[in-house]
């Protein structure tokens, strides 16, 4: 029964070291996107990169699939299709991505 413990009590703490992790850099996204303009949420030095738009919501989409692969067994999937390369997204629902309250 010990040896059972231990391992819930380095599951707990992994989790716990995660979502401390996700806050944190949640605040530090969420700063960066308050200094930018409408403008600069869109743009893209060239037609093949991506916008800030586009890796905000790249990053939110990757952490939420890998909290989700790895705390709710959910099958990974991949599906490039759905990454809009030219996406259009406003300062205020940037912020409103970054913000959901998924893991709190």
């Amino acid at each position: 029964m010990l040896e059972r413990e231990v391992i819930l009590d380095s599951s707990t703490m992994v989790i716990d070291f995660l979502l401390r992790k996700y806050k944190a850099d949640r605040k530090w996204t969420l700063m960066v996107i308050e200094q930018l303009s409408e403008e600069d949420i869109v743009w893209s030095p060239t037609p093949e990169s991506n916008s800030i738009a586009n890796l905000i919501a790249h990053i939110w989409a990757n952490v939420h699939h890998c909290f989700e692969i790895a705390f709710f067994g959910v099958p990974y999937t991949r599906d490039r299709d759905e990454f809009e390369r030219d996406l259009k997204m406003s300062k205020e629902q940037a912020i409103e991505l970054t913000t959901i309250q998924t893991f709190t």
